[in-house]
């Protein structure tokens, strides 16, 4: 039996390295694994830090299907009787903000942080009026005293002031869902009928009195979708790069160097690598008996794959022959010509099977009727990916059964090994939901973008990052070779980003917005706040 000590003090522990759990089911799991087998322990923790990605996941995620997110609960206060119980006075509201930063998912940036990036550094060492100047180009709609008054309030801090400054244009314009009233002014301004325009409210009756941020916006939320042919060849060649890089542990930029390099071909890059494997051992069957077991069984499951070609997938892939197998079926797949319709859903399958023969003097292998599930075949016979929630539920039923065993083998240690498959199973769909997630927010943002826009409408707050920053980098590549600029100057019309202004995300506040921009400034890209977008218009010239 477990030392009530050491199981406290180990529940303890795992309670703080797992905050979003709830602590009652950190012990509940606990009590399921023996605290003195150290293998034990490492399944349950990567089990925990599969329900704390879920967590995390869940409590990041900007979008819900039902549309109903956004929206104020009966019993809750919204976030216009929030700002109404300020004291309207400008210190007060600036230092309000400041202070509540990280209801917004906006940590405040210390001095320590400025420096540890090269361009925010840069800004940190500027004096008052360069500070000032670079934030007017950050917030054209903010005014000069505005900007100079937040970067007082800051004490100069230029990370600061940009927080203030972001989270006010996104509270000004997008606190509520479009159809309802804006934030009311108080003082002498809630008298003015610019602000407060009178008279009946009849919808779609007031375009001559809407703003031109609001304009914009409405034109946003309903994106025309007009996906071109080079975008969907480029989706395809992304969608190559990434399946490679994620099964062979190899970073992106090498992966995309070799399928450049082999003529965007994803066979010919995993054949390069392979042989680049190869060459790296001089027996082609591995000494370990678990890896060569798995390379006879992959081997069997695809008879064209050649030997030697079987034990580098191993290799690369071990300990997860789940990988092994996607990129063997790649390898042999049908060599037909690849258009961008591949990237389309695919249609529906039909089966139709082969009667099998069951004559003792006939040799299966040779006979037509009879063909290896495994083996290669065109383009239909191929399996469809599986889709994020089903890879979710097949991970969490693969965990679930890795804690029953190792349960079990507390009395019978025969259910050990059981409970070690079940946890490299989960670990394998894990690996595999990261990428299907992944995908399906980069299909869904390439069907509403454009070539000079991009909608991140509907994706989670780090997916949105990534194809941003993604996304930003090919635009200005595709800019450099097109027009020849260099750094430092400002291209005309730029990029615009939709970033949206979070009226379908909890409590109504924006989150992709801020985290977008943070990471552009961050990564030294100019850009232009407005409200509900952000235009990036070059690189910060160093």
């Amino acid at each position: 039996m477990d030392d009530p000590k050491v199981f406290e003090a180990l529940a303890q522990s795992l309670e703080k390295d797992y905050v979003p759990l709830d602590p009652a089911l950190v012990r509940a799991l606990l009590a399921d694994f023996d605290t003195n087998d150290q293998a034990q322990l490492n399944t349950l923790r990567e089990l925990l830090d599969a329900l704390r990605a879920d967590a995390v996941a869940d409590d990041g995620a900007d979008f819900d299907p039902s549309g109903m997110s956004g929206a104020v609960k009966v019993g809750e206060k919204s976030t216009e009787e929030g700002w109404e119980r300020g004291t309207g006075t400008e210190d007060t509201e600036f230092t309000n903000l400041s202070h509540n930063l990280s209801s917004v998912g906006i940590s405040h940036a210390s001095s320590s942080d400025a420096d540890g990036n090269g361009y925010m550094g840069n800004f940190e060492e500027m004096d008052g009026a360069g500070k000032a100047k670079h934030l007017g180009e950050l917030f054209p709609t903010q005014s000069v005293p505005t900007i100079e008054f937040t970067l007082k309030k800051c004490d100069g801090s230029f990370a600061r002031a940009m927080d203030v400054l972001l989270n006010l244009v996104y509270f000004e314009e997008g606190l509520v869902a479009d159809g309802e009233e804006r934030v009311r002014a108080k003082g002498v301004d809630a008298f003015d009928e610019a602000i407060n325009p009178r008279g009946r409210k009849k919808k779609g009756k007031r375009k001559n009195g809407r703003s031109l941020h609001e304009e914009e916006r409405s034109a946003s939320e309903d994106p025309v979708p007009t996906p071109t042919t080079a975008q969907n060849h480029w989706q395809l060649a992304s969608g190559d790069i990434e399946f490679i890089s994620s099964r062979t542990n190899l970073p992106l930029k090498m992966v995309q160097t070799l399928y450049n390099k082999h003529g965007a071909s994803r066979k010919a890059t995993i054949s390069a690598i392979l042989e680049q494997e190869i060459e790296k051992h001089d027996e082609p069957i591995p000494d370990d008996p678990v890896l060569a077991v798995n390379v006879a069984t992959l081997a069997s499951e695809f008879p064209s794959l050649p030997l030697h070609y079987a034990a580098a997938l191993i290799r690369i892939t071990d300990p997860s022959t789940a990988k092994a197998h996607e990129l063997a079926k790649a390898l042999t797949a049908s060599s037909g010509s690849r258009t961008p319709e591949a990237t389309q859903p695919p249609a529906k399958i039909i089966p139709q099977y082969a009667p099998i023969r069951l004559d003792s003097d006939t040799d299966t292998s040779s006979s037509p009727m009879v063909r290896s599930s495994s083996s290669p075949s065109t383009g239909s016979s191929s399996a469809t990916p599986l889709s994020s929630a089903v890879l979710a539920s097949l991970r969490s039923n693969a965990f679930n059964s890795a804690s029953t065993y190792h349960r079990k083998a507390g009395s019978d240690r025969l259910f050990g090994g059981a409970a070690a498959y079940y946890g490299q199973v989960g670990r394998d769909y894990n690996a595999q939901l990261r990428a299907a997630t992944a995908a399906e927010a980069d299909a869904h943002v390439a069907s509403q973008s454009t070539a000079d826009k991009l909608d991140l409408h509907g994706v989670s707050v780090a997916d949105a990052v990534r194809i941003t920053e993604e996304k930003v980098k090919a635009w200005w590549e595709d800019v450099r070779v097109r027009e020849g600029r260099s750094r430092g100057e400002r291209v005309a019309g730029g990029l615009t980003v939709v970033t949206g202004r979070g009226a379908h995300s909890k409590e109504g506040k924006g989150r992709i917005g801020p985290a977008v921009v943070r990471m552009l400034v961050g990564g030294g890209w100019k850009v232009e706040v407005g409200s509900g977008l952000v235009v990036v218009t070059g690189k910060v010239k160093k």
